[in-house]
């Protein structure tokens, strides 16, 4: 009587363990399988004076997730090439937006791991300033060239061009992201002075032309349905 309730009672210890194991992986299962959208923010961009969002939808079981990235632009700017810069003096206003579209290569299971991104942005930037510079007029037949104070918006039309590589982790719900690689940006810029001001000195420069050089952190939360 005592061997048969002892085997009982082990049998009964395996089929409760047995039981919550299978619950177990039925819960990771159920969890693998739903879609996630992630809601991160690159800190970084602060130095730019931009704000910068990224959400990411990725549907069950794809390896292919994307991405949705809009930024904004606002703050004190100023370029390299003028004096001010030297004087380390903020004068000029920058303002504008930007949106990106991304698609991601990565494992199903969402809980992180290595990644390939691609995709393209589009960004729109107005900088006002106030500057010296000669001014043109005309007077009884005759151009006149007068050096003056003026005021000129640089308007920077553009796009960027990127691959990155990145290594995701999520615990938690909670995203952390780390990423480098490299991309083209090719702008179109807008002014009437365009001597006065160029934002075009380094790959970190507004109205830069050419390779880039892209690293980058993200952190934030996925959401599961």
């Amino acid at each position: 009587m005592i061997f048969y309730f002892r085997i009982s009672f082990v049998s009964l210890l395996v089929i409760v363990f047995t039981t919550q194991l299978n619950a177990q992986q039925l819960k990771e299962e159920i969890a693998v399988n739903k879609n996630a959208i992630s809601v991160t923010i690159q800190p970084f961009y602060l130095l730019k004076n931009a704000a910068k969002i990224d959400i990411e939808f990725q549907k069950s079981g794809r390896n292919f997730a994307y991405i949705l990235s809009p930024e904004v632009y606002a703050g004190n700017v100023r370029d390299a090439t003028t004096l001010s810069s030297i004087r380390n003096e903020n004068t000029d206003k920058i303002n504008g937006f930007g949106i990106g579209l991304l698609q991601k290569y990565k494992k199903k299971d969402k809980i992180g791991g290595p990644y390939l991104a691609y995709g393209v942005t589009y960004r729109y930037q107005t900088i006002d300033y106030e500057s010296e510079d000669f001014k043109q007029f005309e007077e009884d037949g005759f151009t006149f060239y007068e050096y003056e104070p003026i005021k000129d918006v640089l308007k920077i039309n553009s796009f960027l061009f990127s691959g990155t590589f990145g290594f995701q982790k999520v615990k938690r719900d909670f995203v952390y992201d780390l990423y480098t690689g490299f991309g083209y940006k090719k702008p179109s810029i807008k002014s009437t002075y365009p001597e006065a001001r160029k934002y075009n000195q380094g790959f970190n420069s507004y109205a830069y032309d050419g390779v880039v050089f892209l690293l980058g952190f993200k952190m934030g939360y996925q959401i599961k349905k």
